[in-house]
């Protein structure tokens, strides 16, 4: 929720100007929510892992699991550093608190839970084409996220392996329209999103229309819809850097 030279926070001034303290809520918020979520994902790579399902099932399960783990261990990592998570199943009820873990061994959990999951043959590669599967992680979220880490720590040469292993799975694209990037549903340019609605919890639209929006534009297409809360906006500084005939200052609202 803070303040950057691109995107103004319309709420949580303690957010906003780096004031907040332990109980603030949205100075814990991004970790009280998160690290159960890691914990959570070890029993359930534990349950899978012992179940009587079939391999092929287990073994997709167990792989989509760990992308899930790696990407709630990035989300803290970014945060805080490395933090202490609940990585053995034994010990998901113990109310023992464990130190930090160290930076290399943190980082390397992350990326050997990604490599497992691109290495299991029963995982999906992507999830576009399919609707009802859209949203879910796949082997092309798991390599995005090893590439993140990988320029995260300044690996760079690992970086590049990275990179060039989303471009050799010849699948992603850039749209030739860059509106559509943000109107076809399930896009070849986006390698992972969430479904925009109340199953999914996902509030972005609600938080970025301003309170008296009735209908805008994509480019051509119409987007009608009621006001939202405006909790983010972008500076008009920064929107007049676009020249006049960008063609991005025709998708933002």
């Amino acid at each position: 929720m803070g303040t950057t030279d691109m995107l103004r926070a319309n709420w949580s001034p303690s957010t906003r100007n780096f004031t907040w303290g332990p109980s603030d809520f949205n100075g814990h918020r991004s970790y009280i929510p998160r690290i159960p979520q890691v914990a959570s994902a070890t029993d359930v790579i534990n349950r899978i892992s012992n179940s009587g399902a079939d391999d092929a099932i287990k073994e997709r399960y167990v792989a989509e699991t760990k992308v899930i783990r790696a990407f709630y261990m990035w989300w803290l990592f970014d945060f805080f550093g490395p933090v202490n998570p609940r990585l053995d199943p034994e010990t998901l009820t113990d109310t023992t608190i464990i130190p930090r873990m160290t930076n290399d061994a943190y980082v390397n959990w992350m990326i050997q839970d990604l490599n497992e999951a691109i290495a299991a043959p029963s995982f999906q590669e992507t999830t576009n084409d399919n609707w009802d599967e859209w949203g879910r992680f796949s082997k092309g979220v798991a390599r995005m996220l090893l590439l993140r880490i990988y320029m995260h720590e300044k690996q760079w040469a690992n970086a590049e392996a990275a990179a060039m292993s989303i471009v050799n799975m010849n699948y992603y694209a850039l749209e030739s329209d860059y509106a559509n990037v943000f109107i076809e549903k399930a896009n070849k340019e986006v390698i992972w999103a969430s479904h925009a609605n109340a199953a999914s919890e996902n509030w972005i639209p609600q938080y970025f229309f301003p309170g008296g929006y009735a209908y805008g534009y994509a480019g051509t297409t119409r987007i009608e819809r009621g006001p939202g809360w405006y909790g983010y906006a972008m500076h008009w500084d920064f929107f007049h850097t676009f020249e006049v005939n960008d063609l991005r200052r025709n998708t933002i609202i």
